[in-house]
């Protein structure tokens, strides 16, 4: 019998789902088998490693809908298949909509958890990523009166299912994947279920302890919510969806007295309401800055699913350990690099998940951005990321976009002068490089390497393909964004708007410039005014996949300076 005293202690860390555990996971099996009227063909296919760089071979991996409730469902042959001896794998038969990927590789025990992917009516979603040994979670009652009792601790969207029993004042779930998680604790006799946000570390435990009642701490909670309909004058036809879209939340005065955090010590968490009021799992957040003095703070957050009537809950709760996610910008929606150029400018921070690719800064100044601070280049300065020349298996992603690989860049630039041509970034002139040029706008260099065979049909053709456009978009001295994004097609963003770009197709020996390393603001090796960047530049994001026209816009009207979307309200 579970003991009301051990009830309230549970309640004071997890969530009480009796009467919406039901809701959360009674997903019936017809659930499972998703969308049967695809109208294309979809795929989710990549490599996977074991941490080392060595192929994780044999692997069993498995896709899992969102839904899915490991107690009374099951997994269509379909979505299960086993990696090649070059740790490949591929399911072609998954209809669309959002997924788990789960791997699990017998000899060693190692284990791959990767929640929140989408899959699309049509085409190909490419994620690689690194099994790491296996961890715990243990939750300490300090309290001996439910010795004995059995249970069994649950993750939705996941196969995850494991028993445990309460040994002494201790409950240990053991075989889970190094991950970011909401685990379900729930006891055989049918008593209230309770949901924990764990960070379980690879080969290590995530311990809680859940205090005595006599230690009771005063509890101060701060709530924050930003509607997420979108902004008057936003061109909705480009579609109003995106899945696993970091945002920028804003504090300031204005929303947020700052002086009540002074001597507060506690976490951030970040939601999404539906307009039923249903709240989702704690979504990953990260705190770029919270400056007191200056009254602003700047949050990262990734929205499972941005639905234009939902909204944004930033809660901090003084309760909670300080504890931030880094997955954010994961390597599982192939998030390659990410640079906030927040901080030092010598050594800039990669804030991707894997983080494989800081830059070195030379010259660079600090300036004001368009979120916080960004980077002043001045014709001669630019930043360099080490190490970046080769495809290294170990890192998962790489910077090495030639042939057909799929790849998005988006940044803001403001440029000091638009009468001269200038290099925004580059991988050598034999790779890709990102350019200005003046009455052409700007100007993106990539090329193609033949391949023996492709789509049926010999492919014998090198070439070097330049793309232009957005010229009358760009004034100096004001902030430009620029997405480009190579999918099936090439698509342009400047600004909000979608660019109808001039292609040139050039001829290219086939030789790649892969030993050179990414540099922004510098043609590798270059001299002279067109190879350097004159001007500023802030939230420069690589990406080895391709996105939707809605997540472009999306990410322009979220970071665009003098507007604030979404807004938020103090409640």
């Amino acid at each position: 019998m579970i003991l009301d005293i051990a009830k309230r202690r549970f309640a004071t860390f997890g969530v009480v789902l009796a009467s919406s555990l039901a809701g959360l996971l009674g997903c019936s099996e017809s659930n499972v088998a998703g969308n049967s009227a695809e109208t294309g063909s979809p795929e989710l296919a990549g490599v996977l490693y074991l941490d080392g760089g060595k192929p994780a071979a044999m692997a069993r991996v498995q896709c899992v809908p969102s839904g899915y409730d490991s107690r009374k469902d099951s997994l269509p042959s379909a979505f299960v298949t086993t990696t090649d001896e070059s740790g490949s794998y591929l399911l072609d038969s998954v209809p669309s909509g959002m997924y788990s990927l789960e791997a699990f590789e017998p000899e060693s025990g190692k284990m791959l958890l990767l929640q929140g992917i989408e899959i699309p009516d049509s085409g190909k979603v490419a994620i690689s990523d690194t099994l790491l040994s296996a961890g715990y979670f243990a939750v300490d009652l300090d309290d001996e009166s439910l010795d004995g009792s059995v249970g069994s601790a649950l993750v939705p969207g996941t196969t995850i299912l494991r028993p445990f029993k309460v040994e002494g004042s201790l409950i240990v779930v053991d075989s889970l994947p190094a991950a970011s998680m909401d685990l379900i604790l729930y006891f055989d006799d049918g008593s209230e279920a309770y949901r924990f946000d764990v960070d379980v570390p690879a080969a290590d435990t995530a311990v809680i302890r859940l205090e005595h009642d006599s230690a009771v701490v005063d509890t101060v909670i701060r709530r924050f919510v930003a509607p997420l309909a979108w902004p008057a004058g936003a061109d909705t036809s480009m579609g109003t969806y995106s899945s696993d879209i970091p945002l920028a939340i804003r504090l300031d005065s204005a929303n947020c007295d700052f002086e009540d955090f002074e001597n507060l010590q506690g976490r951030w968490e970040a939601f999404r309401l539906s307009t039923d009021g249903t709240r989702s799992a704690s979504l990953p957040i990260s705190q770029s800055y919270f400056d007191i003095k200056e009254q602003r703070a700047l949050f990262w957050v990734r929205v499972d699913s941005l639905n234009v009537t939902d909204s944004l809950e930033l809660v901090f709760n003084t309760s909670k350990p300080s504890v931030y996610a880094q997955d954010v910008f994961p390597t599982s929606r192939m998030y390659t690099a990410v640079y906030h150029f927040d901080g030092d400018l010598e050594t800039v921070a990669d804030e991707a998940e894997k983080q494989n690719y800081v830059g070195t800064g030379v010259g660079l100044k600090a300036t004001v951005g368009v979120l916080g601070q960004g980077a002043l280049f001045d014709g001669e300065s630019y930043m360099t990321v080490e190490n970046s020349a080769a495809t290294d298996s170990s890192r998962v992603s790489d910077l090495n976009y030639i042939g057909t690989n799929f790849f998005t860049f988006s940044l803001w630039v403001k440029l000091d002068d638009v009468k001269t041509s200038q290099t925004i970034f580059a991988k050598s002139d034999r790779q890709y490089d990102l350019r200005f040029v003046p009455d052409s706008g700007f100007v993106i260099n990539f090329y193609h390497r033949a391949e023996a065979f492709k789509g049926g049909a010999n492919d014998t053709s090198n070439y070097k393909l330049v793309k232009f456009g957005g010229a009358d978009q760009v004034k100096a001295g004001e902030w430009v964004f620029v997405c480009i994004s190579r999918g099936e097609k090439i698509n342009m963003f400047v600004n909000d708007h979608k660019v109808e770009q001039v292609t040139v197709m050039l001829s290219w020996d086939g030789k790649a410039g892969t030993d050179y390393d990414f540099e922004v603001g510098r043609m590798n090796g270059g001299a002279g005014p067109s190879h350097y960047f004159k001007g500023s530049m802030d939230e420069l994001f690589a990406a080895g996949s391709s996105r939707q026209d809605s997540w472009m816009l999306t990410t322009y009207l979220n970071q665009r300076p003098g507007s604030e979307w979404p807004k938020v309200i103090a409640k």
